[in-house]
């Protein structure tokens, strides 16, 4: 695009889409806060985001990113030499499993992108909250027991480590891609900017919790720290069973329906009417 001249018909058409893009959201935000400017606008922009019509889809949005940091993914990566030694394993031992453990999340990541517009999003989430929940629960009825005394329990000791990989497998099939994935398939164009970056805001938020409490838990309560994490995985499956609703191959119009609103259908009439609008202006648009 960069060097083509300005009267290309393709930088003609990306042109117009961008301009026809700049009115629709203007037309969306005069018909919902008529007369509302500025700061007072803003405000209002990021409330209908919690709007008898949107919260769903935003507790969707933020809700898979909040699972995704509360499974404990970053509590393994950010102090995995720390959490495998805790596991009996020895330092130059915990060095390699946590190399592995970051490939085999690589590989997983992989073999989400084959199988996810054929399983859908809401069984994968299912599964990841299933999974992390098992293995979580085994480390921690592990290391409750057999803790004291690694050396004399090493086969313990790697059932632990071999949990931790099936939980890596699991999370890197489920919420690592579907954290980013369902955040934009939800929302309706005109909430969309902000309702991503709300869930990307959640992300990092938790990404920070979760970084600065696990070392204080792991010193204080041992054991209880992986329950704690598989709790969470537990309740990211009941969550992803009865509230999240599958997206997979969905329209912006069937989204009203999965979420039981109208944003689509109103956003849709909305752009006709701005497309006739540029039309009878002499000046032809197309959405993007």
């Amino acid at each position: 695009m960069r060097r083509l001249p300005p009267d290309d018909s393709r930088v003609l058409t990306e042109y117009q889409g961008i301009i026809a893009e700049a009115q629709f959201q203007k037309t969306v935000l005069e018909r919902r806060h008529p007369g509302k400017q500025g700061f007072k606008l803003e405000v209002l922009t990021w409330l209908d985001l919690f709007s008898p019509k949107t919260w769903r889809r935003t507790a969707v949005g933020c809700g898979i990113l909040f699972f995704q940091q509360f499974s404990g993914i970053n509590a393994f990566i950010y102090y995995a030499p720390t959490l495998f030694q805790s596991l009996g394993q020895s330092e130059e031992m915990s060095l390699t499993m946590s190399g592995i453990f970051n490939v085999l999340q690589l590989v997983a990541v992989g073999v989400c992108f084959f199988i996810i517009d054929r399983v859908g999003r809401r069984p994968l989430a299912i599964f990841g909250g299933v999974g992390g929940a098992v293995s979580w629960g085994t480390m921690a009825i592990l290391v409750g027991i057999f803790s004291h005394d690694w050396k004399a329990n090493a086969a313990a000791g790697w059932g632990c480590v071999a949990m931790a990989f099936i939980f890596i497998l699991c999370y890197g099939v489920s919420y690592s891609p579907l954290g980013w994935a369902l955040p934009s398939e939800v929302f309706p164009s005109a909430t969309r900017s902000k309702g991503v970056a709300l869930s990307t805001a959640t992300c990092w938020i938790c990404n920070f919790i979760v970084g600065v409490i696990t070392p204080p838990m792991l010193e204080s309560i041992g054991f209880g720290t992986y329950v704690f994490y598989g709790s969470w995985c537990a309740i990211a499956a009941a969550w992803a069973y009865f509230l999240v609703p599958e997206t997979k191959g969905r329209s912006l119009e069937e989204m009203d329906q999965v979420f039981g609103d109208n944003s689509g259908q109103e956003e849709k009439e909305i752009l006709k009417a701005t497309a006739a609008q540029a039309r009878s202006a002499g000046n032809p648009i197309h959405h993007v």
